[in-house]
Parts: C-alpha cells; structure tokens; sequence
C-alpha cells in the first residue's frame, strides 16, 4: 500500500487505501473492544478522499437505520458525555478552541466565523470542515435523523451539536444544543489544554 486512511466511528472501521494501483475502500464491523469482525463492504473510486467519502456515506446509511429506531428519544447527558471522553483523543486543538468557544458564547450562539477565529482560521470553512467533524464522531456513538445538505445530499453532522440557520452571506449561526452543552461540561473536554 502506498498511501491509506484508517477511521473508526459507531463500531465500524472505514479503510481506504491506494492499492496495486486502485484506490480501493473497506468497512469493518467491529467487535466489542474493536477487533475486526467482518468485512461488509467494498468499494473504488477515483481518490482516496472520494473512497472515504463514500464508505462514510455506506456507513452513514446504516447508522441511520439504527437512528431511525431511536427517534425520539430523549439525549443521555451521561452517555454524550462518555463519548466525547471517548473522542477526546481525536480532537485537534482547533477542535477544542471551538467547542470552548462555542460554550462560552452567549446564548452559546456563534457563526461559523466566529468558530473559525476561536481556531485560528480567517474564514469559516476550515471550521465547518473541523467541526463538522467532531458531529461525525459524535454521530457515529449516537446516531439521530439529521439535516442533509441540498447540493450533496449528505447529512450535516455540525446539527450533532447545535442547530443552525445560514445567513444570507452563506455563514451559518450555530445554538448548541443544551444537552451537547450540559455532556461537554460533565465530559471534562472543556477543560482540556492542548498544545497548537
């Protein structure tokens, strides 16, 4: 293999790799303590970017199904806080700024610019990128019915943690959800200090 990407998320493990000359992809179903069980699905594409891409869409796809049996639910603060324990590893420290950020804004409303100078990003789209990313983690462990996005169709994992509105300049304003915000500070992530 000259280049892969490994990701686990929701007891799956998403491999994409560039391999005898084709970018190729694999989602694992993983046992309980994250050993391989088996393999579900395979795929190729054109990238290794685009096989991640689609193996998140396959795996998106079943945990929707799992989401769909859980609408309605009401949020576990313990079990959201366990998680973002759980990923605390992953988080860059762009990552962390932003969820401070986010937390202490008032009304723990913010802008997707705002996010991204919490970062130390000029504009918002590394943020919606990065942040978007820690709803994907976050989704894997409690999957729900999400907005999808009308260009893509893919779903929008920043609503993992707040609900936004765009604005007319394509900026969005993001309100994190009270549960998202009650788990963060019992997780201890807030209080995390991570070097740039």
């Amino acid at each position: 293999m000259d280049e892969h990407e490994t990701e686990a998320i929701g007891g799956y493990e998403l491999v994409a790799a560039h391999y005898r000359g084709k970018y190729c992809g694999v989602v694992w179903q993983l046992e309980e303590g994250g050993t391989k069980k088996q393999k579900i699905e395979s795929l190729e594409g054109v990238s290794i970017i685009e096989v991640l891409e689609l193996l998140r869409d396959r795996v998106s796809a079943r945990l929707l199904a799992r989401a769909t049996s859980a609408e309605g639910s009401t949020p576990d603060i313990d079990a959201i806080a366990s998680s973002f324990r759980k990923i605390a590893p992953r988080l860059s420290s762009a990552q962390i700024q932003m969820l401070k950020a986010h937390y202490s804004a008032p009304d723990r409303r913010c802008s997707a610019t705002e996010l991204a100078a919490a970062a130390g990003w000029r504009t918002y789209p590394p943020a919606n990128l990065h942040y978007g990313k820690v709803g994907w983690w976050l989704y894997g462990e409690h999957p729900t019915v999400l907005p999808r996005d009308r260009a893509t169709g893919r779903f929008i994992y920043t609503f993992m943690l707040a609900d936004g509105v765009r604005k007319e300049n394509e900026d969005w304003i993001w309100t994190m959800h009270p549960h998202i915000a009650e788990a963060l500070r019992a997780s201890g992530v807030l209080t995390l200090n991570m070097a740039a």
